[in-house]
């Protein structure tokens, strides 16, 4: 009997401490391929839906540029629908973004990230292009010939009717803002910079 337990105890121990030479073997948790935490696939899960959700932002026009499947397709333009409807439709929107939100998730999401990457670009070049022209009217304003003779050489404009008009404006400008009337001829000074003198130059450097 003594010699029985003897033996299994012998058997526990070595199972319990296994050399190198047994064949049980702990497992290998060096290449065990780590889990994916549930607030990491929430966080992703989040993204793709918001990513849905500016999709029902677009123009119909953008929106057939991305080529979207029929059934996300539909679901986008359900929830412009319910947009417009506005605070009627709360419920319905939220329901109709965490459908989309799946919809997305087997979508492949690179094409429509790049397209909508460039249209952010654009919007932001577009917002610089314009905070240029108030800087130039402004400075026209102040400076008159001096700053137009800067904006000529700056941009190597040869124009000189452009010229003309420019003092024209600036000189009405200036006569209102002494006055305190309403800025017509600023409001004018703009729209000529970014309509007849400013937009050659982006056009030009834009189609090199």
């Amino acid at each position: 009997m003594r010699i029985v337990l003897s033996l299994m105890a012998h058997k526990h121990v070595k199972a319990m401490n296994p050399d190198k030479d047994s064949k049980f073997k702990l497992p290998d948790t060096d290449n065990d391929s780590p889990e994916i935490s549930k607030s990491a696939l929430k966080r992703d899960s989040d993204a793709k839906q918001k990513l849905g959700e500016r999709l029902a932002l677009l123009s119909d026009k953008k929106l057939d540029q991305l080529e979207l499947p029929t059934t996300l397709r539909k679901a986008v333009e359900e929830l412009k629908r319910l947009i417009k409807k506005g605070s009627r439709a709360h419920g319905g929107m939220k329901r109709q973004k965490q459908y989309i939100g799946k919809l997305m998730r087997h979508v492949e999401l690179d094409p429509i990230q790049m397209k909508m990457q460039e249209w952010d670009s654009a919007k932001t070049s577009e917002k610089d292009f314009l905070h240029e022209i108030e800087k130039w009217r402004d400075r026209v304003i102040t400076n008159g010939d001096s700053a137009i003779d800067e904006l000529y050489d700056e941009f190597k404009f040869i124009d000189q009717i452009h010229r003309q008009h420019l003092r024209q404006l600036q000189r009405k400008a200036n006569k209102e803002k002494l006055k305190n009337l309403a800025p017509k001829s600023a409001r004018a000074l703009y729209k000529f910079l970014r309509d007849e003198v400013l937009i050659d130059d982006k056009s030009e450097s834009q189609s090199l």
